[in-house]
């Protein structure tokens, strides 16, 4: 199978042809994922000192994540997956017009987005089934201006919401301060010229200020970086983090950037530079009480992708559920089918089965390296239903 300049070859041979899933796949990876998601957490809760409040918080998750965990292991068939995180984009609007997203590539083209009652119905089903961990995306999440109100009806579900921070105003951090479950992670590209320049004027004042008053409230939030081949040395300054961390960051997650945008492949991550990405992570997390995630990095000791249930899934504004926000391919939609049937779709069973074969090579995600083959898996599907 060929593909373009930007992306992997792949021999499809290689591939497994049958769309049932894998079922021989063993569960040590999950409870290797289940381990991960532990420590993450006790991590969390020694970083979260200064949140008292979030800290009791944590602790009484981390006792019903251990329960959850349990059922989602209990809950697994062959060929079939309990995810612990999913993500949902819940809207295409957003306030920026940041270079290269990847969101306004995907979504613009969308119709009428999940009303609040399919939102609610979605983390309904999703908590139903064992996942704990809802990750909000976009757009920019707070344009939703019912979000904190679906949010406070599952106080026993984690949000983190990945927001560019312009929306977060007075009110809706009273509002934070009520609910501890939503964790506010905050946009920026490195310094203020590097933030400007891909996310408009004044948008780094503007997070920075934000982040003060986040601190000030006492919630508890983080920092999201797009890492590229122009600003990795930024983002991973020893000084900066430090910078960061005193305005009351306590996660930063740091995601490759994929070239959804024609003519950016040069900000991709080579590979040498992804290797100096993870030794200067490994770095920060010993010198720094704070929590640090890589996207895809983190994968790797999973032993691939960990997209379409694997770990996660992600559902677009639509309410389509796809394997990974950055491959936009779906055959089933929350209007037809239950969350469940769409998890259990021999589609995104066979991107499972694969996971060994899905690996990253230069665009910071295994499942865009390989689109030509989740294209055709599509169209196999679509025109099976």
């Amino acid at each position: 199978m060929n593909m373009n300049n930007s992306t992997a070859t792949v021999n499809e041979e290689s591939f497994i042809k049958r769309s049932d899933g894998d079922k021989n796949i063993s569960k040590e990876y999950r409870i290797l994922l289940e381990k991960k998601i532990g420590r993450l957490f006790s991590e969390a809760l020694k970083v979260s000192l200064t949140r008292p409040a979030f800290g009791l918080f944590l602790l009484r998750f981390i006792r019903k994540q251990n329960l959850l965990a349990n059922k989602r292991f209990v809950g697994d068939e062959p060929g079939k997956s309990i995810p612990p995180f999913m993500i949902i984009s819940i809207t295409k609007q957003c306030n920026l017009k940041c270079s290269g997203c990847y969101s306004r590539v995907n979504h613009e083209s969308l119709g009428r987005e999940m009303s609040t009652e399919k939102l609610v119905s979605l983390i309904t089903q999703a908590q139903a089934l064992g996942t704990s961990i809802a990750l909000l995306a976009g757009g920019e999440p707070f344009s939703r201006k019912d979000i904190l109100g679906i949010t406070e009806k599952f106080p026993a579900m984690l949000f983190p919401v990945f927001t560019n921070g312009m929306l977060i105003d007075d009110e809706i951090i009273l509002r934070l301060r009520r609910q501890k479950n939503v964790i506010p992670i905050l946009s920026l590209e490195g310094d203020s010229l590097q933030t400007d320049r891909r996310r408009g004027k004044h948008v780094f004042s503007t997070v920075s200020k934000t982040l003060e008053k986040l601190k000030k409230n006492k919630i508890f939030c983080g920092i999201s970086f797009t890492a590229t081949a122009e600003n990795l040395d930024t983002i991973t300054d020893e000084d900066y983090i430090k910078e960061k961390a005193v305005l009351g960051a306590k996660v930063f997650f740091y995601n490759e950037y994929v070239p959804f945008e024609s003519g950016t492949e040069n900000l991709c991550l080579h590979k040498e530079q992804r290797i100096i990405l993870e030794d200067r992570l490994k770095t920060l997390r010993r010198k720094n009480p704070a929590l640090f995630i890589s996207f895809p990095g983190d994968e790797e000791e999973f032993d691939g992708c960990l997209s379409a249930g694997r770990g996660f899934f992600h559902v677009n504004p639509s309410g389509d559920v796809e394997p990974c926000p950055f491959a936009p391919y779906s055959v089933s939609s929350l209007e037809d089918v239950s969350l469940k049937e769409a998890l259990d779709h021999p589609f995104l069973q066979t991107i499972r089965a694969n996971h060994n074969n899905l690996h990253e090579e230069h665009g910071g995600c295994a499942l865009w390296n390989n689109k030509k083959w989740i294209e055709k898996l599509q169209v196999k599907h679509t025109v099976e239903v």
